[in-house]
């Protein structure tokens, strides 16, 4: 297979068409430009939602006679187009198994806690229960105006999945659809996903991560590196865009291998390593990464893949891991050249000039 590396171009060429807003530093507010049918602001979060009715109904702890989005979270129950101004935390620690079952349609997810402090701070805090669907939502820090997000200002995840049974947390399935994150370090930490409980993000538009206030946390996007097991997980159809200094998809295990999990049909750009899929790869089995798309609205700070990747090793068929038809878009004004390059084939080997490798033919491990 013969494989070239792309020619990077300067970085002003690059991001001139797209920067919103000029600043120094990581985290860029950037404009995703994917080809049509990818998530964007314009088809996910809360005011995409199917019968949204222009305006929601603000949040009370105490229930309220014929108010939907009052009293405790309930099994079984949906919620349509609430505002969570102060965040939300979901199960109560030590109580294990509730709620379950429970659905949020059409609905913004805010909170004020700022950057400082142990690292733990959720606009959405999972702690129990089981089956939680978050659908058409919207996740970021309250009373942004503009972009980028400082460190301050920002929040450490936008859904937190705590899975530690020794401190009562035991957070089961939960699923994300056609939902908007930003001004966050994280959109989502998972710390459990099984064939049982099985975690699914899809259809949504993770981008803008907060300032890393100088090093202080790392942004990601998609984050598991810590609870008890990740497989039989899902990341399906998703825009992942941003400047951070980690990475997009940060699948980080590095004491043991992923299982069945699938990355497929996404769109990414940007990022520091735009994807780490299971940290060295000791163990992975049963893996899937097709369909993707790496666009050129950013180049990584470092490269697309994680630097561990050995493509000849991690990806070979006797694993049963498959990497397939993943592709290389260039951005019209985004001064990527050549242009003649995309739609060619990324294949899975590092490279340290940022932009993937590409090949004519694609990866036939």
């Amino acid at each position: 297979m013969e494989v070239r590396y792309s020619r990077p171009v300067s970085l002003i060429a690059r991001l001139l068409p797209l920067c919103v807003i000029g600043y120094s530093g990581i985290a860029a507010a950037v404009v995703a430009q994917p080809p049509p049918g990818w998530p964007t602001a314009a088809n996910t979060g809360y005011l995409a939602a199917p019968g949204y009715p222009g305006s929601y109904t603000d949040y009370s702890e105490t229930p309220i006679n014929g108010q939907e989005c009052s009293g405790p979270i309930q099994s079984g129950k949906t919620y349509h187009y609430c505002h969570f101004p102060n965040g939300l935390v979901i199960g109560t620690p030590g109580v294990p198994g509730t709620p379950t079952d429970v659905t949020f349609i059409g609905c913004l997810f805010e909170a004020t806690f700022n950057g400082a402090g142990d690292g733990s701070q959720a606009v959405v805090q999972y702690a129990n229960g089981d089956r939680i669907r978050f659908s058409y939502s919207t996740f970021r820090p309250s009373g942004i105006k503009s972009l980028p997000v400082a460190y301050l200002q920002g929040v450490e995840y936008g859904i937190n999945q705590a899975e530690a049974p020794d401190s009562g947390y035991a957070a089961g399935a939960f699923s994300v659809d056609h939902s908007d994150f930003w001004g966050l370090a994280a959109a989502a930490q998972i710390g459990l996903s099984s064939q049982t409980q099985p975690v699914t993000i899809s259809d949504s538009y993770i981008h803008d991560a907060r300032l890393d206030g100088g090093d202080l946390d790392h942004t990601d996007g998609i984050l598991s590196n810590d609870g008890d097991s990740v497989s039989y997980l899902t990341i399906n159809h998703n825009t992942i865009v941003s400047e951070a200094n980690n990475e997009g998809i940060a699948l980080q295990y590095a004491t043991q291998g992923y299982d069945h999990v699938a990355v497929t049909n996404n769109y990414l750009s940007g990022w520091h390593n735009t994807v780490d899929f299971g940290g060295l790869g000791d163990g992975n089995t049963n893996d899937t990464f097709t369909g993707n798309v790496f666009g050129t609205d950013l180049m990584p700070s470092n490269s697309a893949l994680y630097i561990a990747y050995d493509g000849d090793g991690y990806w070979r068929s006797s694993l049963n891991n498959i990497w397939r038809n993943n592709t290389f878009y260039v951005v019209p004004g985004s001064g990527y050249t050549p242009a003649s390059d995309n739609g060619r084939y990324w294949v899975p080997q590092w490279t340290d000039q940022g932009w993937p490798s590409l090949s004519d033919t694609d990866w036939n491990q």
